[in-house]
């Protein structure tokens, strides 16, 4: 435990030295939202229409995490205020605390340029998806410990390959904090406490709504599981009673209409949707960065309902693959289905992938022969995400690289997580056909 508590706390203060370098224009959008919460009453955030940025396509409650993070600022503000008063007031070598006045003075006011939001706003949504990154390298030890196995290569690999911290800390998306839901609600399935299974579940696609197509799979892995009937309805009630409770908070309409009509359009209908927007699957091997409409069609069939049907097929594999009581088919069927949607629908976006990739790094700590597809595709994975944001700007060569010969290197890999991700397929599908694990 004490080897633990270094590894995240090397980690953590790694992440935090990232954090004031560069800010996502995604941020900044997402810290309005955040602010007129914080000073509006939340029923108005998705029928206002002033925004200097995009309108509000988030859903409620991380909306509402955007409004608590004013509220943590301002108390972190307040304390580091309190702190350097106290050392200046006491004459506690206040000359060697300089960096610390320093950075309350940056924490507290000092805007980003033609904006109203303090970059302490935007630190704090990183420290929020920072601790989450650490959630999840926690829950990789207890995983490694239950299944008895030396877990230092599995924390060390999440921690610090490039696409965990450049996701979290570089540009503080929030994939990390809806996964942590997400894969503790799979987990507890298989325990005692399966009451609280649907409750992390539905907290996760209320973050990020991209969890929605995991939903199926986690009926199904309870299915497999053959535990208590009574406590997963019970659990279930109480995470859609907290899902309508959020949503009843934004809006003044009646929710059915809400739910129905207005949130739909603001969540998935905000842009027009594409075959290929940023990510290294599939469609990208033929249209790159080309604005083709994900209406295109092929053979008589539409690139967006061949995803559909493709994913079916991928959802019935990831439904053979799952034992009663064996925590690996979990995490591999997380994978096949994770991983392939994105794999295979249109309209992704590069970090969509996050759930499927890391929970082939859980299955490997069962399985040690796939931890160097993980390695592969997490590197694929860090590429894309330059690819989709060109930054550090250190990296021109690299950009240069990618943009060669109409996104051949990208193309390539594209072409390599799709070779991968069936070379995974075939060592497990068959197998699993006749009811035996990978």
């Amino acid at each position: 435990m004490r080897k633990l508590l270094i590894v995240l706390l090397v980690a953590f203060v790694f992440r935090l030295a990232l954090i004031p370098f560069i800010t996502n224009g995604d941020l900044l959008t997402q810290a309005e939202w955040g602010k007129f919460l914080y000073r509006n009453d939340t029923h108005l955030l998705y029928s206002h229409n002033q925004w200097l940025g995009e309108w509000p396509n988030h859903p409620p409650l991380i909306s509402w995490f955007y409004k608590f993070v004013f509220q943590v600022h301002s108390f972190f503000q307040l304390v580091f205020t309190s702190l350097g008063n106290f050392i200046a007031l006491n004459r506690l070598a206040p000359t060697k605390f300089i960096w610390f006045f320093d950075f309350t003075k940056w924490y507290g006011t000092t805007l980003f340029p033609v904006t109203n939001i303090e970059q302490g706003i935007t630190a704090t949504i990183k420290f929020f998806i920072i601790l989450s990154d650490l959630l999840i390298a926690s829950l990789i030890y207890l995983v490694c410990r239950q299944a008895k196995v030396n877990w230092p290569k599995y924390v060390l690999a999440y921690l610090f390959l490039p696409f965990s911290w450049y996701l979290s800390s570089w540009w503080g998306q929030s994939d990390p904090m809806a996964y942590v839901f997400l894969i503790s609600g799979f987990i507890l399935l298989n325990t005692k406490y399966l009451f609280m299974a649907p409750v992390l579940m539905a907290i996760s696609v209320n973050l990020k709504p991209t969890g929605l197509i995991l939903l199926p799979l986690f009926l199904w892995v309870f299915i497999k599981q053959k535990r208590q009937l009574t406590h997963f309805i019970l659990g279930s009630l109480a995470g859609i009673f907290l899902t309508l409770f959020v949503f009843s908070q934004f809006t003044n309409h009646p929710l059915l209409k809400f739910l129905i009509s207005e949130l739909p359009h603001r969540l998935f209908e905000s842009k027009q949707p594409f075959t290929v927007v940023s990510s290294f699957n599939f469609w990208f091997i033929f249209h790159a960065k080309d604005l083709v409409s994900d209406q295109t069609p092929y053979l008589f069939i539409s690139a967006k309902y061949w995803g559909y049907l493709i994913f079916a097929i991928i959802s019935l594999i990831s439904f053979l693959v799952v034992r009663r009581q064996k925590l690996d088919t979990i995490f591999l069927s997380i994978f096949i289905s994770g991983f392939g949607g994105w794999l295979f629908f249109t309209n992704m976006y590069e970090r969509y992938v996050f759930a499927g990739l890391i929970s082939l790094l859980f299955y490997s700590i069962y399985h040690r022969q796939y931890f160097k597809y993980f390695i592969i595709l997490s590197l694929i994975f860090w590429c894309n995400l330059y690819h989709g944001w060109w930054q550090p700007s250190q990296l021109e060569y690299l950009k240069n690289v990618f943009l060669w010969s109409n996104r051949l290197i990208p193309k390539i890999l594209s072409f390599v997580n799709l070779v991968i991700y069936l070379k995974i397929i075939k060592s497990i599908g068959l197998r699993s056909l006749f009811g035996s694990s990978a």
